[in-house]
């Protein structure tokens, strides 16, 4: 029996529970099954060849062999699980659930009788595990093993991986009961939302203080610079001492066969200056955020993954204690991240090495780190913003950051994946089937798997339609009365979308839809009335009415192909211009337009652009066509757009999203 996930008791709209939805979606069911089916499998036979999983066998007792890989392979084994729970509640898929299964029997058994868990350190340094916080990731391999756990518990509702999560927990509370140290907090952020998110499952308020613990430890470190340089020499001696552990076992046992590293970085190489800036980041303490309380944080700094997490969880915790001050911290970042340190894709972190936030619009397009983590992160703190705020701007974020900034980083076929995402390139970056640091596919795998989360939410008497993905979605309002209807969409490529009404109280209901804020007109439309074209764009359009099985309401979105005009703070981007029609942003590759260098190939903005959907190209996507300024005899006149979101899955080659300009 799986059990419903508690809501915020603060909280603005609650989410549907993913239980509730189920997705039918001519975009993106075939993207979840083909994770399901495919490439959640796929993930597996990497983790397996790594050695991720090999690591959880040799601290339980059934391999004979020892460590290999990074200090932070533990946290991809326990996304995967929780990407594959999500897929296995839509998707049976016999062989799946067998290795989940594997694994969390694996899991189970690695745990230390005190409740600590974490492969490298049982298996190499037992005497040094807890002591080089900055650096090492034990709290964030253990966040990433409580949301797993619950995920598992909210949706079959087996016990086994949360009574581990919970045992690891309590150790945590245990380790400094007093709370004296001011070291002891994560180098990367994942515990925080976590244990909030264990406190809201278990009820127990012991893991919420915690969690608050951990964020109210930021920014209090008086001797930072010390600690981190500590840190830097913990990590290079533990890295060196198990660099010759393996040489040794190897000496004496033979060989353990491994793939050669495979670099993420796809951006422009990094520069000494970029060395030097990362140095100064991580010294500041600004690269951990770590150099101010967390309530005087009001502009993204440092590496942006672990800001998105931090965010996640300072929101969770206003949400949970009604914080005012954490709810105006969260809204002065979020306004200044989008106005001075988001790219037009939504995606974040504009600096390699630091991968994260540079200056105010410092957005350089080929050295655009966007990490696809981050881009999750970004997608889940605006989810938690707008069950925070309400506000329609957070819904809005959510779906330019996935279609724009997540979906990137992961191929069409869905068997590769891409760790950074440029906004421009000269020679092209193709997918990769994995990384030495595969963060991002199981985390590409949570967000599709549980996507159904997402869509719509409720409060005592409205539902909200946030995200236009076809589903059928049995909901409950705050009265316990159940609201059930279905959403038929052809988002993205056309924007228009039918919401009927299955079953609904007897009393007035609030339906509450996004009028998104790209529309160039806005018409809505129920079943026998005269359609009514809105006035307002970006807002939520409100209906209340006593609402009857058949209703049917029609939203339609104009939206053309449109350039995009770029802040004219931003250097990188003088001259030039994006695209973008309805919710996706486009770029230009050589493989459609070779016979141009798109550093000298102008486009005339005065001249119309088309469109045209093209069911062979890429899975079906929508194309856009433009005029090139200055046409040459013997040259095509127009160039040819895709979706930035599948770029580099044809023939290798030159990209741009923003495109220059005839003046």
């Amino acid at each position: 029996m799986a059990s419903e996930r508690p809501s915020s008791p603060r909280a603005i709209s609650r989410p549907v529970p993913l239980q509730s939805v189920r997705i039918r979606d001519p975009f993106w069911s075939p993207r979840q099954e083909r994770m399901a089916r495919s490439s959640l499998l796929q993930q597996h036979a990497m983790l397996e060849e790594y050695h991720h999983i090999d690591n959880f066998r040799v601290v339980a007792g059934e391999k004979k062999s020892t460590f290999v890989g990074m200090f932070y392979y533990d946290s991809d084994v326990y996304k995967w699980v929780e990407a594959a729970t999500y897929s296995l509640a839509k998707f049976e898929n016999a062989d799946l659930a067998r290795k989940i299964e594997e694994i969390v029997a694996l899991i189970v058994k690695s745990q230390q009788t005190d409740g600590y868990i974490n492969t490298l350190f049982t298996t190499l340094f037992p005497g040094e595990r807890m002591k080089y916080f900055y650096v090492m990731h034990e709290l964030y391999c253990g966040g990433h093993l409580i949301e797993a756990a619950i995920t598992r518990y909210e949706i079959f509702g087996k016990k086994d991986l949360l009574e581990c999560a919970i045992k690891f927990a309590d150790f945590l509370i245990a380790f400094d009961p007093a709370g004296k140290s001011k070291q002891y907090m994560d180098g990367h952020q994942e515990i925080e939302l976590a244990l909030i998110r264990l406190c809201r499952c278990t009820g127990e308020r012991k893991y919420l203080d915690l969690a608050m613990r951990f964020l109210e430890a930021r920014g209090r470190d008086p001797r930072r610079t010390r600690t981190a340089l500590a840190n830097s020499v913990g990590l290079a001696s533990i890295l060196a001492r198990q660099a010759r552990a393996l040489v040794e076992w190897e000496r004496q046992n033979g060989v353990i066969p491994r793939p050669a590293t495979k670099v993420a970085l796809d951006t422009a190489d990094a520069t000494m200056l970029h060395k030097l800036r990362f140095a100064a980041s991580y010294l500041s303490g600004k690269y951990v955020q770590q150099h101010l309380p967390i309530r005087e944080q009001h502009v993204p700094v440092g590496h942006a993954v672990r800001a998105m997490y931090m965010y996640c969880a300072m929101a969770d915790a206003a949400m949970e204690l009604g914080d005012a001050s954490l709810s105006s911290t969260l809204v002065e970042a979020w306004q200044h991240m989008v106005r001075s340190r988001m790219y037009v894709t939504g995606g974040i972190g504009s600096l390699p090495l630091v991968e994260g936030f540079g200056n105010d619009h410092e957005l350089d397009n080929e050295h655009a780190y966007c990490e696809t983590c981050a881009a999750i992160g970004n997608f889940l703190w605006n989810w938690r913003m707008l069950q925070l705020t309400g506000r329609v701007e957070h819904a809005d974020l959510m779906e330019q950051v996935l279609y724009n900034a997540i979906l990137p980083g992961w191929s069409i076929d869905g068997f590769k994946y891409r760790y950074t995402n440029p906004l421009a390139s000269r020679k092209g970056f193709p997918h990769k089937d994995w990384f030495n640091c595969a963060c991002c596919p199981p985390n590409i795998g949570r967000i599709v798997g549980s996507l159904g989360q997402f869509i719509s939410t409720t409060s005592d008497s409205t539902v909200s339609i946030n995200l236009y993905i076809g589903c059928h979605v049995d909901a409950s309002l705050g009265d316990g009365t159940g609201f059930e209807f279905t959403i038929e969409s052809r988002f993205p490529w056309a924007a228009r979308a039918t919401i009927s009404i299955i079953k609904a109280p007897d009393h007035p209901v609030v339906l509450q839809f996004r009028v998104p804020s790209w529309t160039e007109e806005a018409t809505i439309s129920i079943k026998n009335e005269t359609p009514q074209v809105l006035s307002d764009w970006g807002v939520f359009h409100r209906i209340e009415r006593t609402w009857h099985e058949g209703d049917a309401i029609h939203v339609d979105f104009k939206a053309s192909p449109a350039y995009i005009f770029p802040d004219p703070h931003v250097k990188a981007n003088h001259g030039r211009v994006a695209i973008k029609q309805g919710p996706i942003v486009y770029c230009i590759e050589h493989v459609d337009n070779p016979e141009y260098d798109f550093d000298e190939m102008a486009i005339d903005i005065t001249r119309k652009l088309e469109s045209r959907f093209e069911p062979d190209v890429l899975g079906g996507v929508v194309l856009v066509t433009g005029k090139i300024a200055g046409h040459v005899p013997g040259k095509k006149e127009e160039f040819t757009a895709i979706p930035y979101f599948a770029w580099g899955n044809r023939a290798r080659g030159p990209m741009q999203v923003w495109l220059k300009c005839a003046r």
